[in-house]
């Protein structure tokens, strides 16, 4: 994997992610050795109770944590503050790109998971085909933002048609349990965001959205192809991950490391 430019996995944790995070990281130890080689960023929520010791848990060689305020003058939803601390934590990152990674990701095995041709060309980002937003006024709302924005003004609105009265929209866009994303883009999309705060509560909806809206070139691949699995249920992954490190003699000798 010579051709593959440095990253830095970025994991946004809070009370309840951080004990996820403890059910998969012995999959990502065992199956993704690259995690280990490159730079670990923990963006923490302040808010969360979370000490230094637990995160110590999470033996790295390289490992940075960002503890996550917000906006102090606003009363945001904790989910909005963490996803906004996710866009705007980037400015820590000091690598070509990052790997942000959702904490209910198993890495099922072993294998080939990063390609070297999803670099070419210097995308904005590269992730997974999704097939719709929610709630269905998001792009609406973004169309509105990036016409008060003048790097983004310049270029069309999307016009998503949209029913008011839906729950989503359904269009052609991408998903981010697995991303990775160009540093120096992020920064600058996140700078036109505005401090601590995204325009709509969603990275990747926001993200995808400025990328569309600029005509920026990002690349989608389906992940789960690449041994990942995005499972809902702390009880599913801590048995998903039991299940994949059982697979294999490596994922054994990980597999003492859970609790």
């Amino acid at each position: 994997m010579s051709n593959i430019p440095p990253f830095t996995t970025v994991v946004g944790l809070d009370r309840k992610h951080i004990e996820e995070l403890r059910a998969v990281w012995p999959t990502w130890v065992a199956f993704r050795p690259e995690i280990m080689a490159n730079p670990l960023l923990f963006v923490v929520d302040s808010f969360s109770e979370i000490t230094h010791e637990e995160l110590q848990w999470f033996h790295h060689p390289n490992a940075q944590v960002k503890w996550w305020v917000g906006d102090p003058e606003s009363s945001q939803p904790q989910r909005d503050r963490m996803l906004a601390g996710l866009v705007h934590s980037v400015d820590f990152v000091r690598t070509p790109y990052y790997l942000k990674l959702d904490t209910d990701c198993v890495a099922i095995g072993p294998g080939q998971w990063i390609e070297s041709h999803w670099f070419e060309n210097d995308p904005v980002f590269v992730t997974s085909p999704w097939g719709y937003t929610k709630p269905a006024d998001a792009l609406h709302r973004l169309d509105k933002w990036g016409d008060a924005t003048p790097e983004i003004a310049v270029f069309p609105r999307l016009n998503v048609p949209f029913d008011p009265a839906a729950p989503r929209v359904r269009h052609r866009r991408i998903i981010s349990y697995v991303f990775f994303g160009r540093t120096d883009w992020t920064q600058k999309m996140a700078s036109l965001a505005g401090d601590c705060r995204l325009p709509v509560p969603s990275q990747d909806t926001f993200l995808w959205y400025c990328a569309a809206r600029r005509e920026d070139f990002f690349r989608t691949v389906k992940m789960k192809r690449y041994g990942w699995r995005h499972i809902n249920g702390l009880s599913r992954l801590r048995a998903e991950s039991m299940r994949a490190l059982q697979h294999t003699e490596q994922g054994i000798g990980a597999g003492a490391c859970t609790s």
